[in-house]
């Protein structure tokens, strides 16, 4: 069920969007090699994953990235996530890219969702404050942990108060950035060793749904049939894993995703 736009309107969205040769044909190519580096060590240790969001939309509907998309979103299984980070922590898996967590980059406050980084580039954010401080700002690669059966209304309220505690006092100008980051290590150790800890006595472990990890801030939820098992399709000329039901894990997340958005969206 992998569906492709017509070639001819896909080259003149690619001699319009993303030539070869500009800066984003550049960073999507790059992308491309943490993508594949990333299946390697998961394919080597027996860790899953799959394309998520934009790119796993790009994948179905453009057998690789959105012409004028930007950056690259993968998912995993908690348990696997962990073990993954594990594994970047005690082994030298590369000297071009490093997963970054809070335990290699001390204003890195994310909790469990952590990012693949390319050490040979930078994804300039001047506007956004959050990646002001960061150790390591190349281009990236968001894994997303999925837990199955959050409840819905304690994700709320996490989401919630992460997004509270990070807008308040790293990204609000009014603040001194330094003081800023100061609140948020705060805030988000109560969230870790209280709020979350609590929350996760109410999670459904049989559930038939995966979510996304307290405080990544999505609502998304997926049915673990649509998901497993994985399967490998074309990106960008390499097999990558996917939903085994990529046309309903995409509905529930754009709808009609076949269609190709107007000009100005």
């Amino acid at each position: 069920n992998v569906s492709m736009i017509d070639t001819k309107l896909q080259q003149q969205l690619h001699e319009k969007y993303n030539p070869e040769g500009s800066v984003l044909r550049h960073a999507q190519l790059r992308m491309t090699e943490m993508l594949v580096f990333l299946d390697k060590v998961c394919t080597k240790y027996h860790l899953r994953y799959w394309l998520d969001s934009g790119t796993l939309l790009g994948a179905c509907r453009h057998g690789g990235f959105i012409p004028w998309d930007d950056d690259t979103d993968v998912c995993m299984p908690i348990e696997d996530l962990r073990k993954l980070r594990k594994i970047f922590a005690t082994e030298h898996l590369s000297d071009e890219f490093i997963l970054q967590t809070p335990d290699n980059d001390k204003n890195y406050l994310r909790i469990e969702w952590c990012v693949l980084r390319d050490l040979k580039s930078e994804y300039v954010q001047d506007g956004y404050r959050f990646h002001r401080g960061l150790k390591y700002k190349g281009l990236q690669i968001d894994v997303f942990p999925m837990e199955r059966g959050i409840h819905p209304f304690l994700m709320k309220i996490a989401n919630h108060y992460q997004w509270r505690f990070t807008n308040q006092c790293v990204l609000n100008d009014r603040i001194p950035y330094k003081m800023g980051m100061k609140f948020a290590k705060i805030f988000r150790k109560l969230e870790t060793t209280f709020l979350i800890p609590v929350f996760r006595i109410f999670d459904k472990k049989t559930s038939d749904f995966y979510s996304y990890s307290y405080g990544c801030g999505f609502l998304y939820k997926h049915s673990v049939k649509s998901t497993f098992p994985l399967k490998k399709i074309p990106f960008e000329g390499n097999q990558l894993s996917v939903p085994n039901d990529t046309d309903t894990y995409l509905k529930e997340i754009y709808g009609d995703w076949e269609k190709l958005p107007s000009e100005e969206k």
